[in-house]
């Protein structure tokens, strides 16, 4: 068995086989990748850089899989699961700042146009976004694309 940390928690992956190892070392080396893509708690990581970003950047593999596949979901759930979401997420307070207050009717709606897969595009691997407070939040779907 090999154990860890990764992504703000633990993991233990067991597996069998006669022919080949892996090491935690390896184990690490992909998760250390990932967060360094999909991470909002890490500062420099990709999505923090879409984030921040007026009109959007190149995507590495783990973004650009992650947010197709969000896109995919988006179409499917009919909007229900949205990758967009976190300017909700933050002003909710379930993202990294915590909030002293509840956002208003009004900061609300203002939020709801920030909002929505529609406004993401891809140019090549370039993700772009249609309005600068569009921002990512991989979180509904990073762990598990981590775990696959």
């Amino acid at each position: 068995m090999i154990a860890g940390s990764a992504q703000g928690t633990t993991y233990n992956i067991t597996y069998y086989a006669a022919d080949s190892s892996v090491t935690k070392c390896q184990i690490d080396s992909i998760l250390t990748k990932i967060d360094s893509s999909l991470s909002l708690y890490k500062p420099w990581s990709l999505v923090n850089q879409f984030n921040n970003s007026i009109d959007g950047i190149i995507a590495d593999l783990h973004l650009g899989k992650v947010v197709k596949r969000s896109i995919d979901t988006f179409h499917d759930t009919k909007g229900i699961f949205d990758i967009t979401v976190y300017p909700f997420t933050g002003a909710w307070g379930f993202g990294i700042k915590k909030i002293d207050i509840v956002p208003s009717s009004k900061m609300i709606q203002k939020l709801r146009s920030c909002v929505g897969s529609k406004k993401l595009f891809w140019i090549g691997n370039k993700l772009g976004k249609k309005k600068s407070c569009v921002k990512l939040d991989p979180n509904g779907i990073a762990q598990g694309y981590s775990v696959d």
